[in-house]
Formats: C-alpha cells, sequence, structure tokens
C-alpha cells in the first residue's frame, strides 16, 4: 500500500471555557476528540454532520490556523504539529483552504488580481511581475473568470463569482491538498451545482487531493471518494462513499442519511430507519459512553456506561457497539 499523502492521528482539539476558582473545575469544549484517518494522493475525503459537530475546527486544526490539543497531522512524512511559526509558514503553500463565505474571505480593498496573486507573491516572490501575471490570467481562465475582471473588487461580483475567486486563490500554487469548508453553503442551488462541478473539473485536471467539508450529503456523495461521519467531535464512521450511503453501520449515519431529503419519492417510501429527531448534547457536558446514545433509537444501558470503540470493518470502521447487527438491517 502506498504511504498516505495526509495521515491526522488521534487529533483533538480543546477550547476552556472557563469555570471554577484558580483553575479547578476547568471546563472545555472538545471540539474534536481523537480523530484518526489517512488521505491518499488526489482522493477527495467528505466530512459531515449536525452543525456544531466539530467539522469546520477539524479542517482548521489540520492546518494549524487552530492549533490542536493533541494528536498528529503529518503532510508527506513531515510532522506538522513540531513545526515552528515559519517552518508552517513555509508549507502552507502545500496546505490551502477554501471558505464558506467568498465574500468574507477577499480583502474588499484588493483587486482580483492582486488577491489571486497573494500566494504567489508570499511563497514565490523570485517570479517576475510578468510571470506572476501570468500565472495570475491562466488561473482566472480556468475557474471561469474572464480576463477584464482583473482590476474589478469583490464588492463587484456575485457569490458565485466572488467563490470562483477564492478557488482560484487557493489553487494557484497547486497546493497538496485543499480543504473545502462548506463552499456551496452560503449560494444558491443552481450556482452549488457550478462551483461542486468546477471543483470535481479542477481535481481531475489537476491532481488535486480535497477534504470536503458539508451538511450536505447529496453534494458529499457526489463529490467525494469516502466519508468521515463526525458526531460531537468524534468519529462515528468513516468508509468508502458506496458502501457507507448504501448500507451505513453507525445509527447517526442512518438518520443523517434518512433525514436527508431525497428527489425519489419511490426511495423516500421505502426508508424503515427513523430519521434524526432531538437535540445535539452540549458539548461542555456530553453524555457518557456514546455520545450518540441520547437520540440513538437502539440505546441500551450499556450505551452509557461504555464508550464504543472505533472498529475496522471491511470497507472502513465505526464506532458503534450493534454494528453487525444494525448493518444486517440495512
Amino acid at each position: 500500500m502506498s504511504t498516505p499523502l495526509l495521515s491526522v492521528d488521534d487529533l483533538s482539539t480543546e477550547f476552556d471555557v472557563g469555570g471554577g476558582w484558580f483553575g479547578r473545575n476547568r471546563r472545555v469544549v472538545r471540539a474534536v476528540s481523537h480523530v484518526t484517518f489517512d488521505l491518499a494522493e488526489g482522493e477527495t475525503l467528505g466530512v459531515v454532520g449536525e452543525s456544531g459537530c466539530g467539522k469546520s475546527t477539524l479542517g482548521r486544526s489540520i492546518l494549524r490556523l487552530i492549533e490542536p490539543t493533541a494528536g498528529s497531522v503529518r503532510l508527506g512524512g513531515d510532522e506538522l504539529t513540531d513545526l515552528d511559526a515559519e517552518a508552517m509558514r513555509k508549507r502552507r503553500r502545500d496546505l490551502q483552504i477554501i471558505f464558506q463565505d467568498p465574500l468574507a474571505s477577499l480583502d474588499p480593498r484588493m483587486t482580483v488580481g492582486d488577491i489571486i496573486a497573494e500566494p504567489l507573491t508570499v511563497h514565490e516572490p523570485h517570479l517576475s511581475k510578468a510571470a506572476r501575471a501570468e500565472r495570475v490570467g491562466s488561473m482566472m481562465e480556468r475557474v471561469g473568470l474572464a480576463p477584464e475582471m482583473i482590476n474589478r473588487y469583490p464588492h463587484e461580483f456575485s457569490g458565485g463569482q466572488a467563490q470562483r475567486i477564492g478557488i482560484a486563490r487557493a489553487i494557484v500554487q497547486r497546493p497538496k491538498i485543499v480543504i473545502c469548508d462548506e463552499p456551496v453553503s452560503a449560494l444558491d442551488v443552481s450556482i452549488q451545482a457550478q462551483i461542486i462541478n468546477l471543483l470535481i473539473e479542477l481535481k481531475a485536471s489537476l491532481g488535486l487531493t480535497l477534504i470536503f467539508i458539508s451538511h450536505d450529503l447529496s453534494v458529499v456523495r457526489h463529490i467525494s471518494d469516502r466519508v468521515l461521519v463526525l458526531y460531537l467531535g468524534g468519529m462515528v464512521e468513516l468508509g468508502d462513499i458506496a458502501s457507507t450511503f448504501v448500507h451505513p453501520r453507525h445509527p447517526y449515519t442512518q438518520a443523517l442519511l434518512t433525514s436527508a431529503l431525497v428527489p425519489d419519492p419511490r426511495i423516500a417510501r421505502g426508508r424503515d430507519t427513523a430519521p434524526l429527531s432531538g437535540e445535539v448534547p452540549s458539548p461542555i457536558d456530553p453524555p457518557s459512553g456514546c455520545a450518540f446514545r441520547t437520540r440513538c433509537p437502539h440505546a441500551v444501558p450499556r450505551c452509557a456506561a461504555e464508550r464504543p470503540a472505533l472498529r475496522a470493518f471491511e470497507n472502513g470502521f465505526v464506532a458503534c457497539h450493534f454494528a453487525e447487527d444494525l448493518r444486517a438491517r440495512t
């Protein structure tokens, strides 16, 4: 088996929310808890879950935009969590991000040309002005931006156009990994399809490796090779798209899929799994044992007493005491 491009091992990120005198009874939010996965070159890993489950924090922790509390992130064999600020700055050319809100992620004082050229200015200062302009123009053409737009400012663009600018900025240096943090959730449905198709085309033509974060399961299914399901910051399932979407093993994954909109009424009527109900527990005071047990229709006393370990199956991993039984029912 080839060496993975990215290896995330037992990654955790906590936020201190205070409480108690002199540090006693410290209260923390475990935004990401013991997440482990490998990412192959050219692969797209979808990351799904409800709002507040730790998807964006996971992406930012991998990039060290948020410092992880524990665990390992290795890129091409190099441990990123050990790098000092300057060394990490140099590695950022290999790790880029596309943000959820395209307009908010662009500096309103900079032209489109300057925004796309900024990574080249920072990481490739040896480039001549002409070479930099040629790279910017080529990238604008790739993402569907007309050359005459180069001197315009972000406020002159629609949301879809602004996201194309953000994509161009992220990939102008051909990074090894691009983290897409809900890149279409702020866009109209018709524009979402255009941006997703653009990312798929760029992945194929440039050999990009993507981590695609989304709450939209239909989008994740369309663009991803594998999917990682998070609940309250922890992994509940990881597997290839075909197996996970057709025969999910974890009850949370089953409920997410059942709750998702399906355009075919025949499929919707044939579902026999209860849709997701109830509220996500507080991440400050999560349930004992299995974090999903308070919403799980299959929960038994063992689920409260014992946290299920992440176990390997034929096409991935699942954290459920009864994964074999549930798999047989789907």
